[in-house]
């Protein structure tokens, strides 16, 4: 099957785009967030041909997959980081309540 005219220049943005959804769903897997910051979104080449739609709908869909768990992650980690807040400064207050104090904690009152 010969490719259509662009095919092939899409066929290039759409490995790029399948490989960057794979690595930012590997580094989900394994508990680490992709650099975002590196990422920039390739120039597409016209309109998609006809023959790449599929591929590129199927990747649509891989990457809302892929946002909406980084959402989740985002989400947990932020809760997390609040929950930790909260327990520390939980610890500081039983500490507080709780230490030796340098000042008698009785008095010795004779009437």
């Amino acid at each position: 099957m010969t490719a259509l005219p662009g095919s092939t220049s899409w066929e290039t943005v759409l490995d790029r785009l399948e490989a960057d959804v794979a690595r930012a769903s590997a580094c989900l897997a394994a508990g680490s967030v992709p650099d975002l910051e590196a990422w920039a979104a390739p120039t597409p080449p016209g309109p998609v041909p006809d023959d790449l739609r599929p591929r590129a709908l199927a990747l649509v869909d891989r990457q809302e997959q892929v946002t909406r768990a980084m959402g989740e992650t985002l989400r947990q980690t932020r809760d997390h980081v609040r929950s930790t807040a909260l327990e520390q400064a939980l610890a500081r207050h039983v500490r507080a309540a709780t230490s030796p104090s340098a000042a008698p904690l009785y008095l010795d009152i004779v009437t």
